[in-house]
């Protein structure tokens, strides 16, 4: 696994390591620490992710959007931006691939709702260093699993993914799950 400390990617963003927490968990007494905030709109975010996932696979929608658990072997960054804070996440995930040395870039947000923070070089930075960073601790690949139709496949190319091998599912009519 990436090593879990903050790292500068650029002079105004870093990434810093976060415990995830669902939303519900962290409820809304006490103060409003930074990683309580942060942890809140990291659940904010998954959530809205797994809502959006509904929209685009109808054949294996996630029932419960709000009570995902991470698996085994998975870890958030937080995108601290030097001004406005907490701009987005990173989850990678080390467990087992079809491709050997390789670590799992399993979700990747940059805010777009208030201020878009997309365009600007940042997520392409973020990939920089990833790739360089996984290299560094003994990884030889990154794998970004990615739906067919995400218009975020054509800025994975841009940093030099490639295709490797996709999924055709039959889902059986009498399959209730």
């Amino acid at each position: 696994m990436i090593e879990r400390k903050t790292y500068t990617i650029r002079p105004d963003i870093e990434l810093r390591p976060v415990k995830y927490q669902l939303g519900y968990q962290l409820g809304t007494e006490g103060p409003l620490t930074l990683e309580r905030r942060e942890s809140l709109l990291i659940a904010t975010w998954v959530e809205q992710m797994h809502k959006e996932h509904n929209k685009i696979d109808d054949m294996f929608p996630i029932k419960e959007t709000w009570r995902f658990e991470p698996v085994e072997g998975s870890e958030f960054w937080a995108i601290q931006h030097d001004i406005y804070g907490c701009i987005g996440i990173v989850n990678l995930i080390d467990r087992p691939q079809s491709i050997p040395d390789t670590i799992e870039l399993q979700r990747f947000i940059l805010e777009d709702e208030e201020i878009s923070f997309r365009c600007q070089g940042i997520g392409g930075d973020i990939l920089e260093w990833l790739k360089k960073e996984a290299v560094n601790q003994g990884y030889k690949n990154v794998v970004a699993k990615v739906y067919c139709d995400n218009p975020a496949i054509k800025f994975y190319e841009r940093h030099g993914f490639k295709t490797y091998y996709r999924y055709m599912v039959y889902k059986g009519v009498n399959d209730e799950d």
